[in-house]
């Protein structure tokens, strides 16, 4: 029944484990193995060098008469004998155990002239400590010397030697690992059967050179393997346990994972190295298919964003120890994918994703890497650049190769790319931060118009900077409500009176104003233009009925308010249009919102409605910036529209040849789809009379007057004076007076005095 336990117990011992014992085993071979040497070395070189052991080991003269005369102190400690008990006495009356012995045999023969000198062994009894000594005998003519040696240690480690290496041998033929000894003084390695077996040599021990080893190391481990054997037999390093491939004769790689020890001989000099293999290659691709799955982007293929990060890590790694070369991080965004993706379908897009996967792997070199970081972000690591050139000629082949169409669902879909590149440097210290920058340069190159590539400096970074304490003062901004609106007037060309009002956002940071066109991009991006504009929207509405209410006869007809595509695509857009015109008690037909054409056909079929049931309330919808968009006439025509507003680009051009004619065309247009028609950014009077003569009605700018408080507004209006600047140039309205090739009035600037007058 034991014997049954104990052999289920070793069954249970998995190869593992017998590798493991093995490994363990192996110090005290090699320590036994080691000091064997030794004591061989010893006996050859002892007479050579009698004089100087003599120094450390026991030493004795017996003169011709066989009485000692000399008998140091290592010999009283050896044998138990004070130099006072032992001189003048024969070697057997100083150390009785020592009579009839092969010791004082041959001094007696060494005395009668019959025995040269010999090395003679000597194992006292157990009360003497079992001790073995080893005993030479030099005669001369006059004495014989005795020089005694303490070999006990070595004469067990001889046992312990010889039931060590049967038990090696035992264990060697029972284990998978392949075990391997260096002797590195002899530079030869004596392998295993199961060594060579792993390799797919004959299974059968075999010595051999070093080099037979590392020719059969992988190359890309063969420098890491030597630098590791080199550190822990220096003693750099604690431990060798290292991971590399070894070339099996049927040409395939093997993973293996070698442990060895190292053993010192006298001054702590190595002199052997020796351990094992063991053979870790269904454990290593286990493990690689494994991460591999966790590594790579399920769509593409491609590296994602924790691997390509862990890239850069060990780049930059690298370049800081001056042990790689410069490189550069690409940061690449699609344009226009979310057309495409809400137009076509996400399947479409997943499609157009691979597709432009394989063509940007198409565009780099060996050794490059290609990650998807998200969305329809991707990033490239380009190594070893001999200079800033070879990352901007990449950026243009990528752009070129994004210059033909990609087939996706039997159609030919366009889009291309902007690329921000970011060059390595000692500065940067993590991943994140190259990323960062090459992310950075990527959205220059969108705001420069896309289908570009942008090179990362300085300055770009001082605006990221910026930018970040713009967004986190203007999220701040929103919490505390810290903006104002204030109203332009909007005024008729025909009357010069005051109509209405555009209700515009203003924001003061650290009591300097922003430009609207700086915070409102970055609030559309950030989501907060919602919480924003419904502010604005409620605002304006409360103010503008308040101002009916204490001015009745002002004559105030609207209150325009821009909207938003993201506040457009609100679920409760309309609700809360219906709640600010309820609360501030307003007409809802005094209520004006203004949209751009880009906004009204993000979703062209939604949009509809909404404006229908906007209209079915009494709101008028306004196209804001008409003429800088991309409507066509088909769904301009379906758009329900009360009124354009001319863009101020094609105001301030109006004295250049052709531009009255598009805003001809515009005023066309509007007649034709019956709408009104709202110039916006007139500044002069010339562009205010060239408009009223080609049929605009209604103008607002700072030639009438600029945005104000509302605060001001009411000054103005309680003391009666004119919203609306009376500065006004006297013109000649006559027929005569008309410009040939633009149709527009000649204008001439009244004398000071008469400029006076009018204003009186």
């Amino acid at each position: 029944m034991a014997a049954s336990a104990v052999a289920l117990l070793v069954d249970g011992i998995s190869q593992y484990q017998w590798g493991l014992l093995a490994f363990l085993l192996l110090p005290l071979y090699f320590v036994f193995r080691t000091v064997h040497d030794a004591t061989l070395e010893d006996q050859m070189s002892q007479h050579r060098e009698a004089v100087i052991e003599s120094l450390e080991e026991g030493v004795c003269v017996v003169d011709m008469n066989g009485r000692v005369t000399m008998w140091n102190a290592a010999l009283e400690r050896m044998l138990n004998c004070p130099r006072e008990h032992a001189i003048g006495r024969s070697l057997g009356g100083a150390v009785p155990m020592l009579a009839d012995t092969s010791v004082a045999n041959a001094v007696g023969a060494a005395i009668a002239g019959g025995s040269d000198s010999g090395v003679l062994r000597l194992m006292l009894p157990a009360d003497a400590g079992n001790a073995v000594l080893q005993v030479k005998v030099v005669p001369n003519r006059r004495s014989v010397m005795l020089i005694w040696h303490d070999v006990t240690d070595g004469s067990r480690t001889d046992s312990a030697l010889r039931q060590s290496e049967a038990r090696f041998a035992l264990l060697e033929s029972s284990i998978s690992d392949g075990l391997w000894e260096w002797d590195l003084q002899g530079h030869a390695v004596r392998f295993s059967a199961q060594w060579r077996n792993i390799v797919g040599l004959p299974p059968t021990s075999a010595t051999g050179h070093p080099d037979e080893w590392f020719s059969r190391v992988h190359p890309e481990d063969r420098d890491v393997l030597k630098v590791a054997i080199d550190s822990y037999v220096s003693g750099d390093s604690g431990e060798l346990v290292q991971q590399h491939r070894l070339r099996h004769e049927d040409g395939s790689y093997r993973h293996v994972l070698c442990r060895g020890i190292v053993v010192h001989a006298v001054r702590r000099r190595a002199v052997r190295l020796g351990g094992s293999i063991t053979d870790v290659t269904e454990r290593t691709e286990a493990e690689r298919s494994l991460r591999d799955s966790g590594s790579r982007d399920p769509l593409t293929g491609l590296c994602n964003r924790a691997v390509f990060v862990e890239v850069l890590l060990h780049r930059l790694n690298a370049l800081k120890k001056r042990q790689a070369g410069q490189f550069a991080v690409l940061f690449l965004d699609l344009d226009r994918f979310k057309v495409v993706n809400d137009s076509l379908g996400h399947l479409a897009g997943d499609e157009l994703l691979m597709s432009v996967s394989r063509r940007l792997e198409s565009c780099l070199r060996e050794g490059d890497v290609l990650a998807r970081l998200g969305g329809d972000e991707f990033a490239i690591f380009l190594h070893d650049l001999r200079d800033e050139k070879q990352a901007n000629a990449i950026a243009f082949r990528i752009q070129d190769a994004f210059s033909t169409a990609f087939p996706i669902g039997g159609r030919e879909v366009f889009t291309s790319t902007s690329i921000g590149i970011a060059f390595s440097d000692f500065r940067y210290d993590s991943p994140e931060e190259i990323m960062r920058d090459a992310d950075t340069a990527m959205y220059h190159a969108k705001a420069r118009g896309k289908a570009r590539h942008e090179v990362f400096d300085a300055h770009m970074h001082a605006q990221a900077i910026d930018r970040i304490g713009l967004e986190s003062d203007l999220q701040r901004a929103v919490r505390c409500n810290d903006f104002e609106v204030h109203y332009q007037p909007i005024v008729s060309l025909n009357s010069g009176a005051c109509i209405g009002f555009e209700a515009l956002v203003r924001w003061t940071r650290d009591g300097i104003a922003v430009p609207p066109a700086t915070f409102i991009p970055v609030a559309e991006e950030l989501g907060l233009i919602e919480a924003i504009g419904s502010r604005v929207l409620r605002e304006a509405c409360r103010t503008f009925a308040a101002w009916q209410r204490q001015f009745p006869d002002s004559g105030f007809d609207c209150i325009t308010v821009n909207v938003s595509t993201r506040q457009l695509a609100q679920p409760g857009f309309l609700r809360m249009v219906e709640e600010a015109v309820r609360d501030a008690d307003l007409m809802p037909g005094h209520l004006r919102l203004e949209l751009t054409e880009t906004a009204l056909l993000t979703s062209p079929q939604t949009t509809v409605v909404l404006l229908q049931k906007l209209r079915e309330l009494g709101v008028k919808i306004y196209l804001d910036d008409f003429g800088t968009g991309h409507s066509s006439l088909s769904h301009l025509h379906q758009l329900p529209v009360d009124a354009l507003k001319i863009d101020r680009s094609f105001v301030e051009s109006l004295l250049l040849p052709d531009r009255p004619a598009i805003i001809e065309s515009i005023l066309a247009l509007a007649y034709t789809l019956e709408t009104g028609v709202v110039a916006e950014g007139v500044e002069d009077e010339v562009q205010a009379l060239a408009l009223e003569r080609l049929g605009c009605r209604y103008a607002q700018g700072y030639l009438f007057s600029p945005a104000i408080p509302p605060a001001k507004v009411e000054e103005l209006l309680e003391s009666g004076q004119s919203l609306v600047s009376p500065r006004r140039l006297m013109v000649d309205r006559s027929p005569s007076s008309l410009l040939p090739w633009t149709g527009r009035a000649e204008v001439t600037v009244a004398p000071e005095s008469e400029l006076v007058a009018a204003r009186r």
